[in-house]
């Protein structure tokens, strides 16, 4: 027994200017035409827009890749700026400056350098060098030789680490937001399907078929219409429901 075949209802070409007509709808209309440029653009703006102004269904997913962009972003922002307060209050707690004057490794040059950072409010980088740089070291609350170290100074840096490792991955994913915006507004402008070289004939069979993935509606409930075909080779193509 042979399968049924989905037949989708064709009118010829209109006439420029005319309107084409549904059986049901004698005041139906073409739709108008989406312009490539603006769907390129709202995709720019908010990925997946435009995918969804030209009727692609495709656009939530770029829509959806978005939204799990900014929720990843501020997850990973938010623990890595509570983790950087959380290891500046500790160093202020247990980082003393008399006691890395009073110490061995006490060098004035070095300390100036500290000094100035404070004054400069080049913050960030002060609390990076008094964990990283073993000149600093004997500040530390519990320091002791051998090991040359301090518990204090091991948990901070751990605790630092975490901070920039959450913030690193922030910004991994504005980077991963951007490639959204970047795909998602190439994709639209290659979204546009093309038909195979037929007859006329032979097109008003396949053009539903052929354009199903891009239609919002199913092919039985709309009209199709193909017009003249360019010199690039596409062809004009108008659907329109029937509703």
């Amino acid at each position: 027994r042979s399968k049924p075949q989905r037949t989708a209802e064709l009118v010829p070409a209109p006439a420029p200017g005319s309107s084409i007509a549904s059986p049901d709808d004698d005041d139906s209309s073409v739709p108008e035409a989406k312009s490539p440029g603006r769907a390129f653009l709202l995709n720019l703006i908010v990925p997946g827009a435009g995918h969804i102004y030209a009727g692609n269904k495709r656009g939530w997913i770029h829509l959806g890749l978005e939204g799990a962009t900014w929720v990843t972003y501020l997850y990973y922002h938010d623990r890595g700026k509570s983790k950087e307060a959380e290891f500046e209050s500790y160093a202020d707690a247990n980082w003393d400056s008399t006691l890395y004057k009073a110490s061995g490794t006490y060098n004035p040059e070095r300390w100036q350098i500290l000094r100035d950072f404070i004054d400069n409010g080049n913050m960030q980088q002060y609390y990076e060098d008094i964990g990283k740089l073993s000149d600093y070291w004997t500040g530390w609350e519990g320091y002791s030789d051998p090991p040359a170290d301090a518990p204090t100074r091991r948990f901070y840096y751990g605790v630092r680490n975490d901070s920039n490792n959450f913030l690193k991955n922030a910004r991994y994913a504005i980077v991963g937001g951007f490639v959204n915006r970047l795909v998602s507004a190439v994709d639209v402008l290659r979204a546009e399907p093309s038909l195979p070289a037929a007859s006329q004939a032979r097109l008003r069979q396949i053009v539903p078929f052929t354009l199903e993935e891009t239609l919002a509606n199913d092919v039985d409930e709309m009209v199709f219409a193909i017009g003249a075909k360019l010199p690039s080779g596409a062809t004009i193509v108008a659907a329109v429901a029937k509703d």
